[in-house]
């Protein structure tokens, strides 16, 4: 009876004395049986009148256990265990070729957390999903995912958690076999003994080893390998500072960024910024605001630096009138762009018989200036979707053959001219921009254009790297904002 006295705290009161003490409890259990069926048929032409027909027909029968419980006391050791079993069967028809195919499923969720209540507590976890997801034109993807891991946490004035965990992806397609292992290491911190004085660190180290193997071309020859290894370390500090009497609390925070990456995709990350508020009177406030943030790869580096004042004024309840001045200027390479605009907002609000009025006017100017350099000019992260076998033309023209590369959005897998994505000139006429001088003095160029060739099926968004040979730019335009809208509501 004295460990069951440890186990249960005062603070946990009658509701956790309630529950009864034994070496295995049983909380919930449950569990759930379904079938899921799907039917596609599609037909695409191309330009030259070739047509490629699909049908498919996919079906699962799977069976889910719940369960919740905890040994001796929910104090000592708290836990939930989930299982998945199931079949599927995938029935294709490409073009009068059919292929049919039969799988399992396995999937299970276990997590304990050991002195839930107690100062240091830990919790370990593991985890497996599988699934299989529909491509256009091809069989399904098996993707697997599996977790593992541990965390300690600690309580009160000085909050701490240390977290190490091992991920696991593997994705079997009838192109390639993509396996990926990550082992994530993740430290925060912080300080709450006053809640107006608050400061919060994190770090995490991953070390990512990523292994593609392409299937070999149809006309024979050995299969090819990727190695793709990536390490990152990366700290996170955040902190904020209230101050001023009850209504009139002003607040400053602020957030720092260092990252590095190294491996097959190295680059280096310092950012910042500040916010401040100061509550001058109850009716009365003003704000500033900066941010700086570089991004510095291999090839180039990228700046961005932000500033922000203003002031918000609110007269009988009902108007509000915001002014602010802002500055912002975004560097890569050698090219840059400088942004600078003031804007003043006014809302009003006023109850009536019949509901509720709003109205607002906006009165704003902001003034451009873009630059660039004569030659090449290096393009990064141009975002572009590529579903299936639909075309996606760039936003530039003049792309030099051979020079575009194209990667996930993290930048950790590249993918592969062929297998993953075609490209293909065509002509486009660009229109003019009105006051720029040399852009819109470019002729009609050769635009590349992309389309998905039966890649990554859960990842359709990916970032473009690529060449553009234009002449120089010289961009400078004048936006003027005048916005009047009302309501009743």
């Amino acid at each position: 009876m004295l460990l069951a006295a440890l186990l249960v705290p005062a603070a946990a009161g009658q509701a956790a004395q309630r529950v009864p003490v034994q070496a295995l409890g049983l909380t919930e259990t449950g569990g759930e049986i379904f079938l899921r069926g799907s039917f596609k048929d599609q037909t695409q032409t191309a330009a030259d009148g070739t047509q490629t027909t699909e049908t498919e027909k996919f079906f699962e029968e799977v069976l889910e256990l719940r369960s919740k419980g905890y040994v001796y006391h929910p104090n000592l050791l708290d836990w939930f265990a989930d299982l998945r079993l199931g079949l599927t069967q995938e029935m294709i028809n490409i073009n009068q070729q059919s292929q049919n195919s039969n799988g399992n499923l396995l999937g299970y969720n276990v997590a304990g957390l050991f002195l839930r209540e107690k100062p240091v507590s830990f919790s370990a976890f593991s985890s497996r999903n599988q699934q299989f997801i529909s491509r256009d034109f091809a069989r399904r993807t098996e993707l697997i995912n599996t977790r593992h891991g541990a965390q300690v946490v600690t309580k009160g004035e000085f909050p701490m958690s240390l977290m190490f965990e091992q991920v696991e992806v593997r994705e079997v397609s009838d192109l390639r076999t993509d396996e990926r292992r990550t082992r994530h290491l993740r430290f925060t911190a912080a300080d709450r003994r006053d809640r107006d004085r608050t400061l919060e660190l994190s770090y995490d180290h991953e070390d990512t080893d990523e292994t593609i193997t392409f299937a070999p071309p149809k006309g024979g020859g050995a299969s090819t390998v990727d190695h793709l290894p990536v390490r990152r370390d990366e700290v996170n500090v955040h902190g904020s500072w209230q101050w001023g009497p009850g209504p009139l609390k002003s607040r400053l925070t602020g957030n720092a960024r260092v990252l590095d990456r190294a491996g097959n995709f190295p680059d280096k990350i310092r950012a910042g910024d500040l916010a401040l508020n100061l509550q001058h009177t109850q009716t009365f406030s003003t704000f500033y605001r900066a941010l700086y943030n570089q991004d510095e790869t291999e090839t180039e580096m990228d700046r961005d630096m932000n500033g922000e004042v203003g002031f918000t004024k609110h007269v009988f309840e009902s108007l509000d009138i915001t002014g602010r001045g802002a500055y912002a200027r975004h560097e890569i390479g050698n090219a840059t762009e400088d942004i600078k605009g003031a804007f003043l907002d006014l809302a009003y609000r006023k109850k009536t018989p019949v509901g509720q009025y709003h109205a607002s006017l906006l009165l704003g100017r902001e003034t451009t200036r873009e630059q660039a350099p004569a030659g090449e000019i290096h393009v990064r992260g141009e975002a572009v979707t590529l579903v299936d076998l639909t075309f996606v033309t760039l936003k530039r023209p003049n792309v030099q053959a051979g020079t575009a590369q194209v990667w996930n959005l993290s930048r950790t897998l590249r993918y592969r001219e062929g297998p993953d994505y075609t490209p293909r000139d065509s002509r486009r006429v660009y229109a003019n921009r009105p006051g720029c001088r040399g852009r819109h003095l470019r002729p009609p160029g050769r635009a590349r254009r992309l389309h998905r060739a039966g890649g990554r099926g859960r990842d359709l968004e990916h970032r473009l790297y690529h060449l553009d040979q234009s002449p120089e730019i010289r961009c400078d335009s004048d936006r003027r904002v005048l916005q009047l809208s009302s309501a009743r509501r």
